[in-house]
């Protein structure tokens, strides 16, 4: 597919209508560099670094220029260890986000092969009236509002999120990561209305009956339902059992939050210019592979929900 090129992309920006300026100049490496040319205007510089970390997912940070960045303590706040985040090559990244050294911005997302890529934003470029990024060429700067750059995050199916990424985070077997969600294929656990976490897929249900009832665990495979050795599971793996029961609300929240991710990440601004008309076509196919699975795990927990207590129930009944 075609990459956005900086005429089409700020087209793009006047079509969902984001209060912007472009100013031309010579082509930059450096904040450094660019400043010389647009130094003078009110509002606030961006540095824009594309990571990877030791499986390959891939990360942008997009900061205000002043903004203290250890990717040592990055690394551990993602959860990924000390020594976790390096930066992409230059191949990776024109591959991914279509763009060569020194284009890098979040208007680069806007590419489709782009999808997978996880964005975390400064929380400090929401300080500035305005904030500058080079729309996917480094020949050019863009001024615009946070507020802006938010409607075009929107726009391609993003919602934005800041954080503070100078913030000195203890991370530790009692402190678990704070930006864990950012990882890419990583999502925040459901929670409940108590505010504890309730088993996404069915595997993570787990109920143990009462005495020696062999514990009752749901199963993918052919095979159904497997038995596990008594005494297993804890007073939490009950609890969660009955939160998902308890709280349907919290569940069909999920649920449409899983089918509005899967669509926007599908029906993107690239995809709907190659399939036109056909883009709901082009995309239902890969939303029903997106949300199969989950949609499968979802009914097997409650399978498993309804065989377990049944189970129980029968048992608890026969005894004297």
């Amino acid at each position: 597919m075609m990459a956005f090129t900086k005429e089409k992309l700020l087209a793009y920006l006047q079509e969902i209508c984001v209060d912007m300026e472009t100013f031309d100049h010579p082509a930059v490496m450096t904040v450094e560099e660019q400043s010389k040319y647009i130094g003078h205007l009110d509002g606030g510089l961006s540095k824009n670094l594309f990571l990877k970390d030791k499986k390959n997912r891939l990360y942008l940070v997009s900061a205000l220029a002043t903004t203290a960045i250890d990717f040592k303590v990055l690394s551990q706040r993602l959860g990924l260890g000390k020594g976790g985040l390096r930066m992409v090559p230059e191949e990776m990244m024109q591959e991914v986000l279509k763009v060569p050294l020194g284009c890098v911005t979040p208007f680069a997302l806007i590419n489709e092969s782009a999808r997978s890529v996880s964005l975390l934003l400064d929380q400090g470029l929401k300080t500035k009236s305005r904030v500058f990024f080079h729309p996917v060429s480094n020949d050019a700067t863009t001024s615009l509002t946070v507020a802006g750059l938010d409607t075009f995050l929107r726009s391609i199916g993003r919602e934005p999120e800041y954080v503070d990424l100078e913030a000195v985070v203890a991370v530790g077997k009692d402190h678990p990561p704070d930006l864990a969600a950012y990882v890419p294929g990583e999502k925040p656990p459901l929670t409940g209305q108590n505010g504890d976490q309730i088993p996404k897929t069915a595997e993570q249900i787990q109920i143990v009956s009462r005495d020696s009832i062999p514990i009752v665990k749901a199963s993918t495979t052919s095979k159904g339902f497997q038995p596990l050795a008594p005494n297993k599971a804890t007073g939490k793996d009950v609890a969660a059992m009955k939160m998902v029961v308890d709280n349907p609300q919290s569940l069909v929240a999920h649920i449409l939050s899983e089918t509005v991710a899967a669509i926007l990440a599908e029906v993107t601004p690239a995809a709907v210019e190659q399939h036109g008309k056909d883009v709901g076509l082009a995309a239902a196919g890969r939303i029903r592979e997106r949300l199969a699975p989950e949609f499968q795990s979802i009914i097997m927990m409650f399978k498993n929900t309804a065989y377990t207590q049944g189970f129980v129930s029968g048992v608890s009944s026969s005894r004297p």
